[in-house]
């Protein structure tokens, strides 16, 4: 009778302890859940990606040698006509930020209409976002006549032959209007003046995967008001860092410094 006793007192005890270790997990996940609910959402791009992308918008356009770690260096040799290809998609690989290059392979739409894969290697995320532009030349297969070629990049362009390339492409999508394309071209060697944005307002004009925006800015102490077509994450690129690079018109006025790849 005595140790049927004991034992009845025992089981509650333990069923007690389980269901006071349950309560408290439950607890636990509850408050670890409101927390979350009550933190700040984390930006999906660090502070420093949009840093970065300034900052390579600012200095302006790199040689495709710069661009990707894996291309020859650039020698001035004519290697037939260049052409602008846009990134469709990253298929594999991923930008490190610890200097080695990654292999990947880009999806692009040629010139042609079609689309190819080429194989690098990448080492920074700028250089592999999807919608970037990308200078490349056909190169006929002579070994598979039947197969046509393949592209490949242009990585005989040094950082000015790819400023050229990237905004004549550019002025023909309708992205650069005829003044800013003229003057530009006489500056790409130059270094933009950094402008403080005051605002930033969509015209609702969208071409290409970009959106036309007007932007209110200081130069200095002057005012001035900039309209150009920019990609979404260079829009979002303004917005938080606060600063755009702009260059003089040949009017006097100011022109938006334009992105490259």
């Amino acid at each position: 009778m005595s140790g049927g006793g004991v034992g009845d007192c025992v089981i509650p005890v333990i069923l007690s302890l389980i269901f006071a270790l349950v309560a408290l997990l439950v607890w636990a996940d509850t408050l670890w859940e409101w927390e979350n609910l009550m933190s700040p959402p984390q930006p999906h791009d660090p502070a420093r990606y949009f840093t970065r992308r300034e900052s390579s918008w600012r200095d302006g356009p790199e040689s495709l040698h710069s661009w990707a770690g894996s291309s020859p260096m650039p020698d001035g040799r004519d290697r037939g006509p260049v052409r602008v290809a846009r990134i469709e998609a990253v298929l594999d690989g991923e930008s490190s930020d610890e200097g080695g290059g990654v292999p990947t392979r880009l999806r692009i739409s040629t010139p042609d209409g079609d689309t190819s894969l080429i194989h690098l290697d990448v080492s920074d995320v700028r250089n592999v976002r999807p919608g970037m532009f990308l200078p490349v030349r056909h190169e006929p297969d002579d070994n598979s006549p039947e197969q046509g070629g393949t592209w490949d990049r242009a990585w005989e362009l040094d950082g000015p032959a790819v400023g050229r390339v990237l905004l004549d492409h550019r002025h023909r999508l309708g992205l650069v209007d005829d003044e800013a394309h003229r003057v530009l071209r006489e500056r790409l060697t130059e270094t933009p003046e950094s402008a403080e944005v005051r605002a930033i307002r969509p015209t609702g004009a969208v071409r290409h995967g970009h959106v036309e925006v007007r932007l209110n800015v200081m130069v200095g102490e002057l005012a001035a008001t900039v309209r150009g077509f920019l990609r979404p994450e260079d829009v979002a690129t303004v917005r938080h860092t606060g600063r755009v690079p702009v260059t003089r018109s040949a009017r006097g006025g100011w022109l938006l410094w334009p992105t490259w790849y």
